[in-house]
């Protein structure tokens, strides 16, 4: 039997944007999300910062890296809120969708098994909406 498949958010708008399928609120976890992709010294410390000609500002210091990929993180993640602020108003209030900042969409592939609404509060129990 197929599994749920799902494509990881971006910010692409063309040929369309991604639908949000899923939004989760991953506020309260950017600190542990931070020091796991820090575990990945050689993709998130040289090839990342490599591809995107920045390599020199990375720091040497293990404190300052993390300080360093945290200032990354924000740049990359916090766009994804306000490029889906109108889905976040519509799985959560108004209010709640103006403050959120760090968020993790999902587009639900076709080509797989269905979201139900039993696998959606199995798979993701703390999405919004």
């Amino acid at each position: 039997k197929d599994p749920v498949v799902a494509y990881m958010t971006d910010l692409f708008t063309k040929p369309t944007k991604l639908a949000a399928d899923v939004i989760i609120d991953v506020t309260e976890h950017v600190d542990t999300i931070v020091r796991m992709l820090a575990c990945q010294k050689s993709q998130v410390f040289e090839w990342l910062p490599y591809n995107e000609c920045r390599l020199a500002e990375v720091p040497a210091d293990e404190g300052d890296r993390l300080q360093w990929l945290r200032g990354w993180f924000d740049e990359k993640i916090k766009p994804r809120a306000n490029h889906f602020r109108p889905e976040l108003v519509i799985a959560c209030d108004e209010t709640k969708a103006a403050t959120l900042q760090y968020i993790e969409v999902l587009e639900v592939s076709e080509y797989a098994s269905p979201l139900t609404d039993m696998l959606r509060a199995r798979l993701f129990p703390f999405a919004l909406g």
